[in-house]
């Protein structure tokens, strides 16, 4: 069996995301599809309703790493083929995805 240090789920502020989500879990942990030492989500693209979103993820008992907000300048750079790396450094969205490598660690 293959064998992870960290899993990270990615996934919108969605039913049907947390519905993946719950199914990705299970064949990590039921179906041991693979062996992981730490797994979790991140929330992308979320406007609004941390709280709803930590709720169910609590009920499919997966850990939240963390939210990366809705971020306008990321639509638009992506709408012209610019390169993510180019974002300014005041970007709600790389602040967020930044927090969230530190609190990993992994």
């Amino acid at each position: 069996m293959s064998e992870l240090d960290c899993l990270i789920m990615l996934s919108d502020a969605s039913a049907r995301g947390l519905r993946t989500v719950a199914l990705l879990k299970e064949m990590v942990e039921e179906r041991h599809v693979v062996h992981c030492r730490k797994m979790g989500v991140v929330f992308n693209r979320v406007q609004s309703g941390e709280d709803v979103l930590a709720r169910s993820a609590g009920q499919i008992g997966v850990e939240i790493f963390g939210y990366v907000p809705q971020d306008p300048s990321v639509a638009s750079y992506d709408l012209v083929g610019r390169s993510l790396a180019e974002l300014p450094l005041d970007s709600a969205a790389l602040e967020a995805v930044r927090g969230i490598v530190d609190n990993l660690g992994c």
